[in-house]
């Protein structure tokens, strides 16, 4: 039976004991013994999207014409190839995207092996396209706009990415990410229709968890999107939300991402993402399915390797120095494919566990929504932070210096979404926890005289000396104002 997976982006849940004191009796005898659930690593998956090379219809289709198309075919060509190499020179595998026009060309031109070789080298092989289409001469992809994204238009642009793509593989694309529009509820009821006639599973790219600035981060989990909802849940949805940040090396965000996606951003909202694994599995909350997906795009590759590689070089360390306290690793390299599969088995164990749910638009507008983790202290004092370095804290503790920055709102564009700003650094963080049991950190490399401590699991705000700050198993934000913290 054909099974076309369709991806979105997106996720997370706090689902342990919410009271304070069943918190903190778990705490308390995780403390003391030891934590007993073991949770899987975070899931980290690099995505990217195949774009159509977006060449204008020409008066003639001439030798100039023909030229450019093979131009831009080839430069996306060579960020394909060095995508997979960086991939597997750090033992990972990249999830591709691509595009129906790339792979028209690629088999056309005898030059499908690139993508079949890296294909049964175990890289995820995908689809995503916007509202382009074969026209079926001299090898034009025109777009639909306006009027004319009906039903059936759009059906036409499903297929003909579809067929070019399983034609080049030889298989179906193993998740489908269609950016087509979806304003209304009939656009809704068309883009399932194309779903049910795949008989796929919706991988749907869900907007960021970011549009509320007292967070800014996308959500840390997979998990059933509601149809034509950013992130409420519907256990039996079609759509499987997984979150990923957009392309690397962003210092403005656009549109509807609200996310900065510079490097040390990057690094700052992967550190939260093991805060909050590390305390869960010290309390001994429930296993959930953490992950991280950044993205990249073969058109725009070629302008960020140095960040991508930066960024992959970040996770390659993390991969080495940090683990749990058996020694186990806590993050791991997986594609969107296997992500799946994993989420899907966990959902078969906790049918009845809430994965993430959070509506978004009613937080807004003042109907506040309990925050979907374990560290919502944590969240509103990194807001803007970027990462800085590693630090070396002693035996036990694993820390991090961070840079404050102040995240702001200067207007909104056309379309309702807030431009984002962020201010220079103003003053270092220290994140740092203890690997079990408690500890005492000495942090006058960074700071010196009385220090404020934020616990990130309950929010309250202790003063320390920099000499023997005490660092247990719960996460602490370490500042010499108490104004960065809040």
């Amino acid at each position: 039976m054909r099974r076309w997976l369709f991806l979105a982006f997106c996720s997370g849940l706090w689902s342990g004991c919410t009271d304070d004191s069943g918190i903190g009796l778990q705490a308390g005898l995780a403390a003391r013994l030891g934590p007993t659930v073991e949770h899987l690593p975070i899931q980290f998956v690099f995505n990217t999207h195949g774009h159509s090379f977006q060449l204008d219809e020409p008066a003639a289709f001439d030798t100039d014409w023909y030229d450019s198309l093979d131009g831009r075919y080839s430069r996306q060509r060579e960020q394909f190839d060095w995508l997979i190499d960086e991939a597997e020179s750090r033992g990972g595998r990249m999830s591709m995207q691509l595009n129906g026009e790339y792979a028209r060309h690629a088999r056309l031109a005898g030059d499908a092996a690139h993508v079949n070789d890296a294909d049964a080298a175990g890289h995820a092989m995908g689809a995503h396209f916007h509202t382009d289409y074969f026209t079926g001469a001299h090898e034009f992809w025109d777009e639909l706009v306006g009027d004319e994204q009906t039903p059936a238009g759009l059906a036409e642009v499903w297929s003909t990415h579809l067929e070019e793509i399983e034609l080049l593989l030889g298989h179906e694309p193993t998740r489908i990410d269609a950016a087509v529009p979806l304003q209304t509820h009939n656009d809704w009821r068309s883009y399932e229709y194309e779903l049910a006639r795949a008989d796929a599973c919706a991988v749907g790219a869900g907007e960021t968890f970011a549009g509320v600035l007292e967070y800014n981060h996308n959500p840390f989990t997979p998990y059933r999107r509601a149809a034509f909802s950013e992130h409420i849940e519907d256990f039996d949805g079609l759509t499987l939300a997984i979150p990923s940040y957009p392309q690397v090396g962003i210092d403005a965000p656009r549109g509807a991402h609200r996310l900065f996606t510079t490097v040390p951003q990057l690094q700052r909202q992967f550190l939260m993402i093991l805060a909050n694994r590390h305390y869960e599995q010290s309390i001994d909350a429930p296993v959930r399915v953490w992950t991280m997906g950044v993205m990249t795009h073969l058109d725009s590759n070629g302008g960020a390797q140095d960040d991508v590689r930066s960024w992959l070089d970040f996770l390659t360390d993390i991969y080495r120095d940090t683990t749990d306290d058996d020694g186990s690793r806590s993050v791991e390299w997986t594609t969107d494919e296997e992500l799946i599969a994993t989420f899907e088995a966990w959902e078969a164990d906790h049918p009845d566990e809430s994965a993430f749910d959070f509506d978004v638009h009613a937080h807004e507008a003042g109907d506040a929504q309990p925050y979907p983790y374990a560290l919502e202290p944590l969240a509103r004092a990194l807001v803007g932070a970027d990462y800085a370095e590693e630090l070396d804290l002693g035996p036990g503790v694993v820390a991090w210096r961070l840079e404050h920055r102040e995240l702001w709102v200067d207007g909104y564009d056309r379309f309702g979404n807030p431009n984002l700003v962020l201010d220079p650094t103003t003053g270092d963080l220290i994140l740092a926890w203890s690997t079990f049991g408690d500890r005492s950190a000495d942090v006058r490399a960074t700071f010196g005289g009385p220090l404020h401590v934020l616990d990130a699991a309950t929010g309250g705000i202790t003063s320390g000396w920099a000499s023997a700050i005490p660092v247990g198993t719960a996460p602490v934000l370490i500042a010499d104002d108490a104004a960065l913290l809040e």
